[in-house]
């Protein structure tokens, strides 16, 4: 595909996160989870049965030794979690659970965390002067952030279970993260608000009030001024193997009222081309939104430009992915997830 004016797009990232979730969740018995009490979002408009975290003490730490080490040497690797720093361009991934940094020109990766615990899906804050991640080295999968070269571990969240986070973002202030947690009693995703004042509130239930089926949101993004929240949405038939049930949707965080960005609303069933709408991100103005799409078995990126409706690919494909067509469930935790810094004419 043509790039066509993109000056410049890179840090293109798949994580396999989702899909590791996937098979936890067919092998998970809901039968041990309790009733559920309501709990409705702070504009009280939207309201569906969850479960508050159970809350671990500070300080916890993963109840294993380690018995041996190894050491190894790659210059490749698939499915990982990055993101590019706005300071100075820098990347940051992951890779095996642990968290590297790299020049964008290339070279030798540095490695800023290590151990037994699990660290994936980092993410610089607006300034660039901090790293949030997910870690399940309280013994639990909790939001934690680090400066750029490692230091200063901070726990975020203290739930103590066997909830799975997916897609933390930062809102602009730097005063709280977006994030997604996985409802392993009906199979889908909601997505919450934590603020680094150790506030928390759920911002789009699996079931919003008045709604007809459940629903996962999942690749939460903030508009740079805050006022707008962009994220890939499926509702409809969890079980069903139909896989376009994937779009981008669009929230006013003031007033709570959502619009369908992708598919373009419409006539029933029209699409401006067939596949899923997924992983949703903004230029740093704002004023264009690129996404991930499927066609013909592959994934590929796409730019919108959301004052005009221009819609055009930038590359396909991007990755090697494992989005194929299987099984409902399956899929639906196996969503590529993208990083990237866009500059366009």
């Amino acid at each position: 595909m043509k790039e066509r004016g993109v000056r410049q797009w890179f840090g293109l990232g798949l994580m396999g996160c989702l899909s590791i979730a996937a098979a936890a969740a067919l092998a998970h018995d809901p039968a041990e989870h309790l009733p559920q009490p309501w709990l409705a979002d702070a504009a009280g408009a939207a309201a569906t049965p969850t479960v508050p975290r159970p809350q671990q003490a500070p300080g916890q730490t993963l109840p294993l030794q380690a018995t041996r080490r190894i050491a190894f040497e790659t210059d490749e690797s698939t499915w990982m979690g990055l993101d590019v720093s706005p300071r100075d361009g820098r990347l940051v991934f992951d890779l095996l659970g642990d968290m590297y940094t790299l020049d964008a020109a290339g070279g030798r990766a540095k490695a800023i965390s290590g151990g037994l615990g699990f660290d994936s899906q980092p993410t610089f804050s607006p300034d660039g002067h901090w790293i949030a991640f997910v870690s399940d080295r309280s013994g639990a999968e909790n939001l934690w952030r680090m400066r750029p070269d490692g230091r200063d571990a901070q726990q975020l969240t203290f739930g103590d279970d066997d909830t799975v986070l997916v897609s933390p973002a930062w809102t602009p202030d730097g005063s709280a993260l977006y994030a997604s947690r996985f409802r392993w009693s009906v199979n889908d995703y909601e997505l919450w608000r934590h603020g680094l004042d150790g506030s928390e509130r759920l911002v789009a239930p699996v079931r919003a009030e008045g709604a007809g089926s459940d629903q996962s949101t999942l690749g939460a993004v903030v508009s740079p001024y805050g006022r707008q929240l962009y994220a890939a949405r499926r509702s409809g038939d969890k079980d069903s193997a139909e896989l376009d049930l994937w779009s981008i949707v669009r929230r006013d965080l003031a007033i709570g009222k959502e619009e369908t960005v992708l598919p373009v609303p419409g006539v029933a069933g029209r699409r401006p081309f067939p596949g899923p709408y997924f992983s949703p991100r903004l230029s740093p103005d704002g004023k264009q939104l690129a996404y991930a799409t499927r066609q013909q078995g592959q994934t590929g990126l796409r730019l919108r430009t959301l004052a005009t409706g221009e819609d055009r690919w930038i590359a396909f494909p991007i990755a090697h992915d494992r989005a194929r067509r299987r099984a409902g469930r399956i899929w639906y935790r196996a969503m590529p997830s993208l990083a990237m810094d866009v500059r366009c004419c």
